[in-house]
């Protein structure tokens, strides 16, 4: 199964770094009215490339950013559509808390949020941005899958499987 990688227009979007240009090359369009998106916000590159195929191959259409200011920047020009968010805590230029504390200022109400974290010292961080789930790294991606899934089917959203 191939993943989805169409660029950003006013009308689609996709997967975004903020190495590459979003107009550099055309795409076929895909139809997302019944997929679920999932903004994945990671720096660890490594990490946020095979986490976004797995989600990928799992059914998800995937937003990728490297820190909070580009995750805060993808949701505003994409909030209506992003379904679910996905973001580490601790990363450059605007920690994962520092960023859902601005979007929750900004929109009031988020989709869910799963935090991932190596580390401990952040819980009261946590509390206060109201995250659905906090996952422990090193996680399975098994483990985001299930957490995933649960909180999309509580949100009431429906997920189309490839």
């Amino acid at each position: 199964m191939k993943p989805y990688t169409n660029k950003v227009d006013d009308n689609n979007f996709g997967t975004f770094s903020s190495t590459e240009s979003v107009f550099e090359t055309q795409q076929p369009t895909i139809d997302l009215s019944e997929m679920a998106v999932i903004l994945l916000i990671e720096d660890d590159e490594a990490v946020r490339k095979v986490v976004s195929r797995r989600l990928q191959n799992s059914g998800f259409y995937v937003l990728e950013a490297a820190n909070g200011h580009e995750g805060a920047e993808i949701f505003r020009r994409h909030h209506s559509r992003v379904n679910l968010i996905v973001s580490d805590v601790t990363m450059p230029h605007l920690t994962g808390t520092q960023m859902l504390k601005q979007l929750r200022t900004e929109y009031g109400h988020l989709p869910p949020v799963v935090i991932t974290t190596g580390y401990t010292s952040h819980e009261r961080d946590l509390i206060e941005v109201r995250a659905d789930a906090v996952l422990q790294k090193p996680m399975g991606v098994n483990e985001l899958l299930e957490v995933i899934h649960d909180l999309l089917e509580l949100s009431g959203t429906s997920i189309k499987h490839l």
